[in-house]
């Protein structure tokens, strides 16, 4: 999956890319085109050979700035009533002359976010603390760091051993595995980093300017965003 930057305060969780590799026709939906013909008929019939694309690449994953979220088979609306209280109305996407597909719609929606729902229960208790733990800044709540997973259940590479960002770099701490940052890109203060991270930044004991790139990593990083871009149907 990509995440794409919209503008505006808009945003797109693009799933496109994991659907294509499997290149199977409903499958974005949980389901076979045999469980729903008739609405798969309907959409060969209209769009020709351009619904093979539509069919298997599915419907859109985007937030709408300030409240709207579209999550391919659901439409929410983000209704925030006071600092601590926050009104989620959820209703399924429903098409004209499609159903077959619209009772699954209502069915896999009532099964995610409804009363009885698995996934909407997770979510909210997850808001929530999220929430507790962000006002609650003593002691310090939001964490991160790599952790020592990967040595307890024996892997020997690495890992993640770099954070890039617009400000600096982070790496982990030698003994927390905290992230803390290790080089502050030219012209980026301090301040401006903690304003922009949601957590008390820690720096290591020596910090140093980051290295312009080279012409080298230029190219291909420049070359790797023209072949993303290709790959998306988008303009370089």
């Amino acid at each position: 999956a990509v995440t794409r930057d919209l503008g505006g305060g808009h945003s797109e969780n693009d799933l496109r890319p994991e659907f294509r590799k499997y290149a199977e026709p409903m499958r974005w939906f949980g389901t076979t085109e045999s469980r729903v013909p008739d609405y798969v008929a309907a959409m060969r019939a209209t769009y020709g050979a351009e619904a093979e694309r539509i069919l298997i690449e599915g419907a859109p994953h985007v937030m709408i700035f300030p409240n709207l979220f579209i999550a391919e088979i659901q439409m929410f609306v983000i209704q925030p009533r006071a600092v601590d209280d926050t009104v989620q109305h959820v209703t399924a996407l429903q098409f004209r002359g499609a159903a077959d597909l619209n009772r699954r719609l209502r069915q896999q929606t009532m099964g995610s976010v409804g009363p009885a729902g698995f996934l909407l229960a997770d979510h909210s208790e997850m808001y929530e603390r999220a929430h507790r733990g962000t006002l609650a800044r003593d002691p310090e709540w939001l964490f991160l760091g790599r952790g020592d997973h990967r040595e307890r259940l024996g892997v020997k590479t690495k890992g993640p051993t770099k954070l890039v960002t617009d400000l600096c770099i982070f790496e982990p701490d030698p003994v927390t595995k905290e992230m803390t940052v290790t080089s502050i890109h030219p012209g980026v203060t301090r301040e401006q980093i903690q304003e922009n991270t949601g957590w008390t930044v820690k720096y290591a004991s020596k910090v140093e300017e980051t290295k312009a790139p080279t012409e080298k990593e230029l190219s291909v990083l420049r070359e790797l965003h023209a072949r993303t871009a290709r790959a998306h149907g988008e303009a370089a």
